[in-house]
């Protein structure tokens, strides 16, 4: 991906369609690039929340408890 296609993306990196915003949405860790809405709230922010619980789990951060 040029720095240019990365800066102003025209399509979704993970489904192709168009982004809908100028901008769009990061797609990491899934992918690098740009992802529409619908890929970013159905698919990078669920497996971003699951890796932070799995690496909090794995530090021992959380008891399961609240205090």
């Amino acid at each position: 991906m040029t720095l240019d296609t990365y800066k102003n993306p025209k399509n979704c990196c993970l489904c192709g369609e168009k982004l809908g915003n100028p901008y769009g949405f990061n797609a990491e860790p899934i992918k690098n690039g740009r992802c529409c809405a619908v890929c970013n709230y159905q698919a990078v922010l669920p497996t971003r929340l699951k890796l932070f619980v799995n690496e909090i789990k794995k530090e021992g951060k959380h008891d399961g408890e609240r205090k």
